[in-house]
């Protein structure tokens, strides 16, 4: 009985530590996309922590489900990184939670891009814009079913 006390108390702890993500459907996401693309995250810059950090890195696409890849295989990809604020100890305090995201080097997923207006960057605004390897055949029959649709 306390091992079950102890795993709920555990499971609505971490629960609360989440940040809460709207649930999208993935054709949405697909459609919403401006780059649907399969690739390795291969390098990743560190930006500085604040309010608004921003870390960029480059993903090496090796293969194209929707839209061009502008220089014909990488991209430059954009997301939030180490966000928080000074303290008054002078101490950074970060406002990051499990829910928010991040990427490291080596991570080779489908990504589904939206283009950072202005520039020749993408971003990754909702974690379901990242879809590991087990869903990529699903993935791409649904890109070529929005595409017939239209």
């Amino acid at each position: 009985m306390k091992k079950l006390i102890l795993a709920l108390c555990v499971g609505l702890a971490s629960v609360t530590c989440v940040r809460a993500w709207e649930l999208i459907p993935l054709e949405r996401l697909i459609a919403d996309s401006d780059l649907v693309v399969i690739g390795k995250l291969s390098y990743v810059m560190r930006g500085e922590p604040g309010l608004d950090a921003v870390d960029h890195g480059y993903i090496e696409a090796s293969e194209v489900l929707k839209g061009q890849v502008p220089d014909g295989h990488g991209l430059v990809l954009v997301f939030p990184g180490r966000r928080g604020t000074a303290g008054p100890d002078g101490k950074f305090h970060s406002t990051l939670t499990a829910g928010d995201l991040r990427f490291e080097e080596g991570l080779d997923v489908c990504w589904l891009l939206k283009r950072v207006p202005g520039t020749d960057a993408y971003a990754i605004d909702h974690p379901s814009r990242v879809q590991p390897y087990p869903f990529y055949d699903d993935l791409r029959a649904r890109v070529v079913k929005a595409k017939q649709a239209k």
